[in-house]
């Protein structure tokens, strides 16, 4: 996926935030992370939220997310937020800044206002999970003007004759995402293909099945496992990422996405996954 993303579009109290760095490092540093812009609306026609992913060379990435729910300005802008941080862990990104206008929210984030309300407390503990996930994510309020893309694709979130808009990106929201955890069930999971080849290239571990353990014996010769994730050996290519089912799923679905709104068909969706360095079996 950040292959992917980088050939595109580019057209209770909490923790403080993960990273405080100083004069020249901070500059050099910088230089490295990937800027998320953010900004939520709320009105009588609807609410939504604009976020923007700048990538440390300039390329960029719009989303406007039109909500099936309630929320208010704060509660949208950490819908926005949410959906950008998973947005950049899928991506692979380890470095990320945060920029909003919301004083409220941010101050809440870095830890300099309280989160009131079981609504916030949920919103807040979410964010704080997926900071976890990267090596270094702060936080920035900045002047509303400085925020103006986020804040217009907010804008036009709320305005339902708008489906799509170039090369950004649309999603509808169903839910709130402090829902999720609540509305889990426990489902059995299919074992994928790529589990058999693991466990050999890892651990030495064949099916108990000869047949089956000579094709995985055979089949893992294509295959190269590195920092436990595999992919696939190709003579024209780097090597391919092979994506277990859910990842898959969200792979299409973000291809899909893009492409959907020039009427382009599956095999050019199969083109860019391909070009995103992403294997798929089905």
């Amino acid at each position: 996926m950040r292959k992917i993303f980088s050939r595109k579009i580019f057209s209770s109290k909490q923790t403080e935030p993960k990273i405080k760095i100083e004069g020249e490092k901070e500059d050099a540093l910088q230089k490295h992370f990937l800027s998320l812009y953010v900004d939520g609306s709320s009105s009588f026609s609807g609410s939504g939220a604009g976020l923007v992913l700048i990538s440390p060379d300039g390329r960029m990435l719009q989303y406007f997310l039109r909500f099936q729910f309630k929320a208010t300005n704060n509660k949208a802008e950490y819908e926005a937020i949410i959906k950008g941080l998973t947005l950049a862990k899928h991506l692979e990104v380890q470095k990320i800044r945060v920029f909003s206008d919301s004083q409220l929210v941010i101050n809440q984030i870095n830890g300099e206002y309280e989160a009131r309300g079981k609504e916030m407390i949920k919103y807040l503990s979410k964010v704080c999970s997926l900071m976890s996930k990267f090596q270094y994510c702060y936080f920035l309020r900045i002047p509303r003007i400085d925020n103006s893309r986020a804040d217009i694709l907010s804008k036009l979130a709320t305005i339902k004759e708008i489906s799509r808009m170039g090369n950004v990106f649309r999603e509808d929201i169903q839910n709130p995402n402090i829902m999720e955890n609540e509305d889990m069930m426990d489902i059995d999971v299919e074992a994928s293909w790529i589990d058999p080849i693991i466990n050999w290239l890892k651990d030495g571990l064949l099916p108990s099945n000869k047949v089956e353990a000579r094709r995985v014996t055979y089949r893992s010769n294509r295959f190269y496992l590195k920092d436990e994730v595999l992919n696939k050996k190709s003579y024209a290519l780097p090597l391919l990422r092979c994506l277990q089912p859910t990842e898959a799923e969200y792979a299409l679905k973000e291809v899909h996405a893009g492409v959907c709104g020039n009427h382009i068909g599956g095999r050019y969706v199969a083109i860019i996954l391909e070009e995103g360095l992403c294997f798929i079996k089905f």
